[in-house]
């Protein structure tokens, strides 16, 4: 039996990637947002304190949320598309007529939904902080290698977000709710942001993000003979042990939790 899920998943995912590098919304889409990404941190670079030096590092310390405020939309339309955007054709349906065992054909989608919306908003995020550091340099404000890990580490949120937006595509049976549920939850982000509400690490997907580019910071003093008292800011890009722990530990908690009701709803389904 295991053998027969394995092979029946293996040629589901097979197809599953061939629509995706073949259907022009799922490919140009993360172009656009990388693009987007890239005139949002243009946009932050205009806004630098005077006397700072217009570079990468300067603007990921200005604002880092740049990163991540958007990226739940791109999850919501990656992972929806994806994981049901066939769904209401009753493609699922007919695959499982066809011999396909039920879990296989959920597996292939939701597996595939996840890691592709995942891997498509870090990668962005690469695309877009190379690219500005392509421009203006990346500076000397934080450690290169630091700003990577915590890049890296973005990946399992994003992980998470993918696999609740997954979930949410299969209980509506369809990718549209999923988009939806990514706009209000970009426009909840947004709120957030401009109140200053206090977030709680790891309590959910954004909370997470968050504290993931949360650089450690101090201030020092010092004194100018034209300024007066000059304050320096000082920051540490570094990652340690209990955020890389927490950050992986709980999303990928969270993502085989959501993959699991994923399953009990699709169950369920007749995918008539």
């Amino acid at each position: 039996v295991l053998s027969v899920v394995r092979e029946s998943y293996v040629r589901e995912c097979r197809a599953l990637w061939y629509e995706i590098r073949h259907t022009g919304v799922l490919l140009r889409t993360p172009f656009i947002y990388a693009l987007l990404l890239c005139a949002f941190m243009l946009v932050v670079s205009l806004d630098l304190k005077e006397g700072t030096a217009v570079t990468a590092s300067n603007i990921m310390i200005d604002d880092p949320n740049v990163m991540y405020v958007f990226s739940c939309l791109l999850i919501g339309l990656l992972a929806g598309s994806v994981a049901g955007g066939d769904l209401k054709d009753k493609v699922a349906g007919y695959e499982v007529m066809a011999g396909h065992p039920r879990i296989s054909v959920y597996l292939s989608r939701s597996v595939t939904a996840v890691l592709y919306a995942a891997g498509t908003a870090t990668v962005a995020g690469f695309a877009a902080v190379a690219f500005i550091t392509l421009v203006y340099g990346f500076g000397d404000a934080i450690e290169p290698g630091g700003l990577v890990a915590r890049l890296c580490l973005l990946f399992f949120p994003y992980l998470r977000m993918a696999a609740f937006l997954t979930l949410v595509a299969f209980v509506a049976r369809g990718k549209y709710t999923s988009i939806v549920v990514g706009l209000l939850y970009t426009y909840l982000i947004v709120l957030l942001e401009a109140s200053g509400v206090g977030r709680q690490d790891y309590v959910t997907a954004y909370d997470n993000l968050s504290h993931v580019m949360d650089l450690t910071s101090w201030n020092t003093y010092n004194l100018s003979p034209v300024k007066g008292i000059v304050e320096i800011g000082a920051y540490d890009a570094a990652v340690d042990a209990s955020l890389a722990a927490g950050t992986i530990g709980i999303s990928l908690l969270m993502t085989a939790v959501y993959l699991v009701l994923g399953y009990a709803v699709f169950r369920r389904d007749d995918l008539n």
